[in-house]
Order: C-alpha cells, then sequence, then structure tokens
C-alpha cells in the first residue's frame, strides 16, 4: 500500500551512491535493491533490517523519511481551496462550505491512514518492542 512511499524514502536516504554501491552493503542483489527503491516490491522484515544497514541509518531516520514521504504525498492531493471570485456569487457560499467540509474530511482521513502506516512501520523496524 505505501510501497511508493518507502521507495521514494530509500532513494532519498541513497543520496549520491549508487544502488549497487548500497545494495553490496546491504548484502542484497541490486536488482532487488532497485525493485524497492522504485516501489515495485514492499520490503519485508528482513530486507527492510538489511537495507537499513545499506543505508546507514537508523529506523528511526527511516521512519521519520517514510512519513515525510507520504506527508507529501497526502499534501499534494489535498483539496485547493477555491480562487477568490470563482464560481457563482448565488452557489459561492454552498461551494465553499462544502470544499470546506471536504477539506476536513480529508485532512482527518489522512492523520487516520498516516497513524495506521507509522504503526505498521514502527511494527517491522521493532519487532521486539511492546505495543
Amino acid at each position: 500500500m505505501f510501497e511508493a512511499e518507502v521507495g521514494k524514502a530509500i532513494a532519498k536516504l541513497r543520496g549520491s551512491r549508487t544502488r549497487r554501491e548500497v545494495a553490496k552493503k546491504a548484502g542484497i542483489h541490486s536488482t532487488a535493491w532497485s525493485a524497492h527503491e522504485r516501489g515495485r516490491r514492499q520490503p519485508r522484515r528482513k530486507t527492510l533490517q538489511k537495507i537499513l544497514k545499506g543505508l546507514g541509518c537508523t529506523p528511526e531516520q527511516f521512519e521519520e523519511e517514510v512519513c515525510r514521504q507520504l506527508a507529501d504525498r497526502l499534501a499534494a492531493k489535498a483539496p485547493k481551496p477555491p480562487a477568490p471570485g470563482a464560481g457563482k456569487p448565488s452557489t459561492q457560499g454552498e461551494a465553499t462550505e462544502h470544499e470546506q467540509a471536504m477539506a476536513h474530511h480529508f485532512t482527518a482521513f489522512s492523520a487516520l491512514l498516516q497513524e495506521e502506516f507509522v504503526a505498521r512501520l514502527v511494527k517491522a523496524l521493532h519487532p521486539d518492542s511492546s505495543d
């Protein structure tokens, strides 16, 4: 479900290093690394730990970057407020009210989705921690 955000986080944290370089450090094949980074495959717990080793980052740094990627995606999809003077004068108030309600619902849903994702990511990265 969040393969794209995980992949973007991997790419961001890789920086200017080559995929082959970090994959070798991680102990996984560069083709597998590429599939994870492009969001075509979701890494399992063991592979994710190897990826973190290859990136040289902590689980917390990875979580933060994935959340940043998710927040960027949700912000890009958030409803935009209408331009001043847009719409017909007779329905402008109703449209604005409706758009505000939709924006509120979208924001609430996005927050719930992000909380669920973060909980799953934390569980994957910290399997021994108690809930």
